[in-house]
């Protein structure tokens, strides 16, 4: 069990001598801390924290490196294997449940296997799965009782489901799974049987949206149930403007199919290019770059973690956004949607 010294929201050790600093709390008493009370109760966040440091692990354990669907751009680039090499691992791709119905997830899995072995991955299996999921949940306690290991980490990108893996598994009810990045502070430790359970606080993910926007409007435009994606024709006449703070263009075509992924919260205008107005908040500042996309695969872009993009041609795809935002491209993981 988690000592009372800490919160038991997001695992921070309790303090009353620092507002501005984690773990927060006038009374110590009191079971979670300021910003995890706010948070829970009124969906208030003010404050963001992210550790600066990777927790150690223990040797001879066993870690499940867990990511988001919607974070298929950084499949395999956290130096995990560095930070303990005596541990065993296994790749959990979480939230399945946001792609469509008729995505082919095994396909995906296919994908996934021949991009992990390209990059002489060390790994035990890859498991595609939704922390929602009941059967999900139940086949991974399975796995994990099946485990010869008693320490069982759960290392990932901030926002991958890592705590709400941890509650189902180990049903927990106190413990916040919100969509707030760097939620957990500390290790978080809960028994499974005879396993140690550690859940880690989340690499922090530079150009994400919480660095542009305050929780209460960020968390909204996370995808957070099944995404119908969004096909658009375009002209090279014509963007796309997102939300008033992302542009997108093409050139080397005439015209172009482009899907979106992202949750119906967020707002698609089509405008002429040429359009002498300008569409996006004056808030930023604006950097413009370009993507030249694959000739013989789907190209699939990724704009922080609120979307990403299947392109299904060559062309210079033109991204206008703000300063630093995270925005890279891949060769696509999924089949194009018709």
């Amino acid at each position: 069990m988690q000592k009372k010294i800490n919160c038991i929201g997001c695992g921070a050790k309790k303090q009353n001598t620092n507002v501005n600093e984690v773990g927060y709390i006038k009374d110590l008493t009191m079971d979670y801390c300021y910003d995890c009370f706010q948070l829970k109760n009124y969906g208030k966040a003010s404050a963001h924290y992210h550790p600066s440091n990777y927790f150690p692990i223990k040797e001879n354990s066993f870690v499940f490196v867990i990511q988001s669907i919607m974070q298929l751009d950084l499949l395999f680039d956290q130096p995990i294997s560095r930070i303990q090499p005596n541990a065993k691992y296994t790749y959990l791709i979480n939230q399945v449940d946001l792609l469509p119905k008729d995505t082919n997830l095994d396909y995906l899995l296919t994908n996934i296997v021949k991009l992990a072995n390209k990059n002489k991955v060390k790994y035990e299996d890859i498991i595609l799965m939704s922390a929602l999921n009941k059967n999900d949940i139940l086949n991974l306690k399975d796995y994990i009782l099946n485990l010869k290991e008693e320490d069982i980490y759960l290392f990932g990108y901030q926002n991958s489901g890592k705590s709400t893996i941890i509650k189902s598994l180990t049903n927990n009810k106190t413990i916040l799974n919100l969509n707030k990045a760097g939620l957990t502070q500390e290790v978080i430790t809960e028994k499974l049987e005879d396993k140690n359970i550690y859940d880690m606080p989340g690499t922090f993910v530079n150009g994400y949206l919480a660095e542009f926007f305050e929780y209460e409007l960020y968390r909204k435009m996370l995808p957070k149930k099944q995404i119908k994606p969004k096909i658009y024709q375009l002209k090279n006449t014509q963007k796309l403007v997102i939300n008033d703070f992302i542009e997108i263009s093409f050139t080397g075509s005439s015209n172009l199919n482009i899907v979106l992924y992202l949750n119906d919260f967020n707002k698609i205008t089509k405008y002429n290019i040429n359009n002498p107005n300008n569409y996006l908040n004056d808030q930023f500042e604006y950097i413009t770059r370009n993507f030249k996309t694959f000739s013989k695969q789907k190209s699939q872009i990724t704009v922080a973690d609120l979307m990403f993009i299947q392109i299904d041609k060559e062309v210079t795809i033109k991204i206008k956004a703000p300063k630093n935002m995270h925005i890279t491209i891949m060769e696509s993981l999924l089949k194009w949607q018709k």
